[in-house]
């Protein structure tokens, strides 16, 4: 009796099953379907210390916004239209104890026709992600450093101007640009195909 009830459910019940509803649109339509997509911009890195890393910066954005020292001005720049980005200076905080961060105070942004601007903080290139044949990484350019008894600890010195003259070595202090992002897309996505992405 069980099991004729059983088959019963089986027969009739089962195969009744509704389609999925298709997802409701998004409210806004102002929501961004790039969001999580890495640009890749071909160029070599300058650290403090004298070393260079040729490879991708891999960032979220193709412009940067920035406001002029100068003037005051607000600009946005296009990365593809940057020839360099040089951090010039440093401005150290307390985080706790003996150990401070320091990030850059006084940054040239040099664009391929020449013109130059200069701002403070780059948020977009305190930390960034970069791609070169050692592999995927984050590189910066910010630096901590610790002062205990008055004396730097990376550079053994007590000057009060070293940390911000004088990053810590493998610290980011420039970057060039090589070639559009453009033709760098063109190569991911040839990569992509072949497989070797």
């Amino acid at each position: 009796m069980r099991l004729c009830l059983l088959l019963l459910l089986v027969l009739f019940v089962g195969p009744v099953s509704a389609d999925p509803a298709e997802p409701a649109a998004p409210a806004s339509p102002d929501v961004s379907s790039g969001a999580g997509v890495e640009l890749s911009y071909a160029a070599e890195l300058h650290l403090a210390g004298g070393e260079k890393q040729a490879g991708e910066i891999l960032v979220p954005l193709d412009s940067i916004t920035f406001k002029t020292i100068n003037s005051g001005d607000v600009r946005t720049v296009k990365i593809d239209d940057i020839a360099e980005i040089v951090f010039l200076r440093w401005k150290g905080s307390r985080k706790n104890g003996e150990a401070w961060i320091f990030s850059p105070s006084l940054v040239s942004i040099i664009l391929k026709n020449g013109t130059e601007y200069r701002c403070g903080y780059l948020s977009e290139f305190a930390r960034f992600r970069f791609k070169s044949s050692g592999g995927r990484g984050f590189r910066y350019s910010y630096f901590y450093d610790y002062c205990t008894g008055g004396v730097w600890r990376h550079a053994g010195t007590a000057q009060d101007s070293y940390p911000e003259n004088a990053p810590v070595t493998g610290t980011v202090i420039r970057i060039v640009f090589r070639s559009s992002r453009n033709e760098n897309n063109i190569r991911d996505i040839l990569n992509f195909f072949r497989g070797t992405r």
